[in-house]
């Protein structure tokens, strides 16, 4: 699914509400939920998940074209734990 389909869905279940406030509103939530990440927060939605950023230092790796050891640089990534309700839905 993508933004557009989301928007859709969401106009649809909620036929009172309009498209352009539904869009503002799911712009709101992704945008406190990058902003909370950024600042190294954590995001639980009950019986859906939860977000984390975790930091990766550097490390070494291999160039797989050359063969040659390299350095990677230190990052952070986003890590997505389901929760068990979900878990439970998907393994149905």
């Amino acid at each position: 699914m993508v933004y557009s389909e989301f928007i859709e869905i969401l106009a649809k279940k909620f036929p009172n509400i309009g498209k352009s406030d539904i869009e503002i509103s799911v712009k709101l939530i992704i945008d406190y939920m990058e902003n909370t990440l950024i600042e190294n927060g954590r995001i639980e939605i009950r019986g859906f998940g939860s977000f984390q950023t975790k930091y990766m230092p550097s490390r070494k790796a291999r160039n797989p074209k050359t063969g040659e050891q390299i350095m990677t640089k230190p990052r952070s990534k986003v890590s997505f734990k389901a929760g068990k309700h979900f878990n439970d839905i998907l393994n149905k």
